[in-house]
């Protein structure tokens, strides 16, 4: 691997790492921002309706980075989220 690949990797995973961050530290704000204005209404009980919504956002956000992840690095994606076999050996 020559230095400017490397360099560009290096850029990648700080941004990714910036943007995982960035999502881990919005939670809060995600969580009253959907107990102020709840838009949708799905359930007419106004507590598990926030809870609801904001399971739903959080679950988006979750597939979103993952999908980030796998577009940024897919060898490492598919080593670490790979199912395998079941009945494998384990391996020291």
């Amino acid at each position: 691997m020559n230095v400017e690949a490397r360099k560009n990797g290096t850029l990648v995973s700080i941004i990714l790492v910036g943007i995982i961050v960035l999502c881990t530290y919005s939670l809060p704000a995600i969580n009253n921002l959907v107990k102020k204005q709840s838009v949708i209404t799905v359930i007419s009980n106004e507590y598990i309706n926030s809870i609801l919504i904001y399971q739903v956002v959080t679950l988006a956000l979750a597939a979103l980075l993952i999908f980030l992840l796998f577009l940024s690095r897919r060898t490492s994606f598919r080593k670490y989220f790979s199912l395998g076999k079941i009945n494998a050996r384990a391996e020291t």
